[in-house]
């Protein structure tokens, strides 16, 4: 911030900024790391949790959504603490503790979105 205004920069700019330039720095790496994983790899999460939609597997319901639509679980496929869970649509109470089967209806970033069938 010194250097900043050493330069008529004033410290409401400076931080405006460096958040661009951070923002623009993350989009540069991600699309480096996409890159990178097609040529490596051959595919990205995007596809592996789009290819998802439309299965079904068996859920452990474990939780609830902070705002009571949904119910938070996991299949055989999901690893606490590494991978995501599946938000599954709150169509019944008194589920936790209990298996159903999801139907996979979409997908956001690591987490996978479905209804019980």
């Amino acid at each position: 911030i010194i250097a900043a205004n050493t330069y008529g920069i004033n410290s409401t700019e400076y931080k405006s900024l460096i958040s661009q330039i951070t923002q623009y720095s993350q989009l540069i790496l991600n699309k480096y790391y996409e890159d990178y994983i097609k040529q490596n790899v051959g595919f990205t999460n995007f596809e592996i949790m789009k290819n998802q939609i439309g299965k079904i597997f068996e859920v452990l319901i474990e939780d609830e959504s902070f705002d009571g639509k949904y119910y938070i679980g996991r299949s055989k496929n999901e690893v606490p603490d590494i991978d995501g869970v599946i938000f599954v649509e709150k169509t019944q109470d008194e589920l936790i503790d209990k298996f159903v089967n999801v139907e996979i209806t979409g997908s956001r970033d690591y987490d996978l979105i479905g209804r019980i069938v």
